[in-house]
């Protein structure tokens, strides 16, 4: 693998630290060894952060019971929701654009939320969900982790991964199988 330290976004701050990205062009790894590593896919590098990841396994009667609420689909009114979601400003256009230019599939509860999962080698990367704030009857976002796991889990696969793990995703820690990386192993030990 060839290291890059990214310098342009770079800042040095009050504890007299340099922050800077550290990304990587893959060679012989595959992408097994690099999310087992911590590593996350972006814009044809890998970039290394507080990544986190579910272990997979059979999810409780009460969330199977909530999911079974929801209509379920793979295909839905995408334009609509992103639109509604736009008029939120809960994310930016070109964000949403890399992610679907790379293979992947959605998912719709109810037509009012999308979750979009990148599949890197066959591996699932949950990376994005979008959904019009007006429609607050379920906690779609918190529901969509536990479908994924059902859904994986029933697959056979070990994890899912679900990006970065920074205070502003501090909720993740909540959910069954729980783990993120810490710059040298996986660990479920949350400190807040």
């Amino acid at each position: 693998m060839k290291i890059i330290f990214d310098h342009s976004q770079g800042k040095f701050i009050d504890t007299g630290d340099s922050l800077l990205e550290v990304y990587a062009q893959i060679e012989e790894e595959t992408s097994e060894y690099m999310f087992d590593n911590g590593w996350l896919p972006c814009r044809n590098l890998w970039y290394q952060t507080k990544s986190s990841r579910l272990v997979l396994n059979k999810i409780s009667k009460r969330r199977q019971k909530e999911l079974s609420k929801i209509n379920i689909t793979f295909e839905g009114d995408f334009n609509s929701i992103v639109n509604k979601a736009l008029s939120f400003k809960k994310f930016e256009p070109q964000y949403l654009d890399e992610t679907l230019a790379l293979p992947h599939f959605k998912f719709f509860f109810d037509d009012c939320f999308c979750g979009i999962v990148n599949l890197v080698d066959n591996i699932p990367y949950y990376t994005f969900m979008i959904w019009d704030e007006s429609n607050k009857n379920h906690s779609y976002g918190i529901l969509s982790y536990y479908y994924l796991i059902n859904k994986f889990y029933n697959e056979g696969l070990k994890y899912v991964y679900i990006s970065e793990f920074y205070e502003q995703f501090s909720y993740k820690h909540t959910l069954p199988g729980f783990e993120y990386w810490t710059g040298t192993n996986w660990t479920s030990e949350y400190l807040s």
